[in-house]
């Protein structure tokens, strides 16, 4: 793998590890986007959301 490849690779990991990353998640919950939405559907919303981004994560870091 290149040298330049494992720098966004990196730089990927580095922001999907980051707080802002995780907090641009949980935002989905305050968005004007979703003023319509149950609560219900709201934290089903942010849990998928979650789990791709474990998944992304994961193939990132080479363990899956």
């Amino acid at each position: 793998m290149e040298n330049k490849e494992k720098q966004i690779i990196k730089k990927a990991i580095e922001y999907l590890t980051s707080y802002e990353s995780i907090e641009t998640i949980q935002q989905c919950e305050h968005s004007e986007n979703n003023k319509g939405l149950d609560e219900k559907t709201i934290i089903e919303m942010t849990r998928r959301h979650l789990i791709v981004h474990d998944k992304l994560l994961k193939i990132l870091e080479g363990v899956e």
